[in-house]
C-alpha cells in the first residue's frame, strides 16, 4: 500500500501520465498503471474511481482493484491532512496598550515579554505560547525555552464574540493608549479561550473563525 504521505504534492493537478508513474511507484503493474493513461483518468478524475470503473478498464482481478483503490485513498488522505493544516491566518498578541505600559512592565526592554502567537487553519486554532529563557534582554540559548500549544477544535466551538476596548479620554489623551480588539472563544467545556489583538483586526479575525467554526462542524456532521 502506498505511504500515507502529504509531501506528495497536490495530486490533483497530476496528469495521466503522473498518477500512472505513481501508481507503478507503488506496485501496480505497468499494464495497469497504462490504463489510467489510455482511459485519461489524471488527478482530477482519480477520486471518482470506483471497482467497477477498474473492472470496465479490463483489471479482473479483485486483489488488484482492491490495491489500486486502496492507493487512490491514502492519496485522497494525504491531500485532506494538506487541506486541514494550510494556514488560513496568524497573527501576534497585542501585549500592551502604550508604550507607556510597554516601558513599564519591560523596564524599557531590559526585560522583554513575549506574544503569544495565534494560527487559524481548517480544522483548529493554535494558541501558541513560546518563552525562553532570558538574562534581562539577554537570550540564553543554552536553556530550553517554555513552548505550549493550545489546539482549539473548531467543530466543538460554542460562539465566538468580539468586543473593542477603547481607553479612557485621559488613557488616550495623556498616555496615548491604543484600542484593543479582544476575541472570546467559548468552547464548551474547556472554558473560554481569549485572543487579544490590535484595532481593526479583530472583527476580521472573527469572521473568519466563525466561517472556519461553519466549515469545520459542516464536516464533521457529514
Amino acid at each position: 500500500m502506498a505511504e500515507f504521505n502529504k509531501s506528495i504534492g497536490d495530486w490533483k493537478k497530476w496528469d495521466s501520465a503522473a498518477l500512472s508513474k505513481y501508481l507503478q511507484q507503488n506496485g501496480i503493474a505497468g499494464s495497469y498503471a497504462e490504463m489510467f493513461t489510455e482511459n485519461n483518468i489524471d488527478g482530477k478524475t482519480a477520486p471518482r474511481i470506483t471497482e467497477s470503473h477498474l473492472q470496465e478498464m479490463g483489471i479482473n482481478k479483485i486483489g488488484d482493484r482492491i490495491t489500486i483503490i486502496n492507493i487512490l485513498d491514502t492519496l485522497k488522505k494525504a491531500q485532506d491532512l494538506v487541506e486541514n493544516t494550510r494556514e488560513i491566518w496568524s497573527g501576534k498578541e497585542m501585549l500592551f496598550d502604550s508604550n507607556l505600559s510597554w516601558a513599564c512592565v519591560t523596564c524599557f526592554g531590559a526585560c522583554p515579554r513575549d506574544p503569544k502567537t495565534y494560527v487559524l487553519t481548517q480544522k483548529d486554532l493554535q494558541i501558541r505560547t513560546f518563552n525562553p529563557k532570558r538574562c534581562l534582554c539577554i537570550e540564553l540559548s543554552c536553556l530550553y525555552p517554555f513552548k505550549s500549544t493550545d489546539n482549539i477544535d473548531l467543530s466543538t466551538v460554542q460562539d465566538v464574540d468580539f468586543h473593542s476596548i477603547p481607553p479612557s479620554c485621559v488613557g488616550q489623551l495623556c498616555c496615548g493608549m491604543r484600542v484593543k480588539d479582544t476575541i472570546v472563544i467559548d468552547v464548551g467545556g474547556d472554558g473560554k479561550k481569549v485572543m487579544v489583538l490590535r484595532k481593526k483586526q479583530g472583527e476580521e479575525v472573527t469572521k473568519r473563525i466563525k466561517q472556519q467554526v461553519e466549515v469545520s462542524q459542516r464536516m464533521e456532521r457529514s
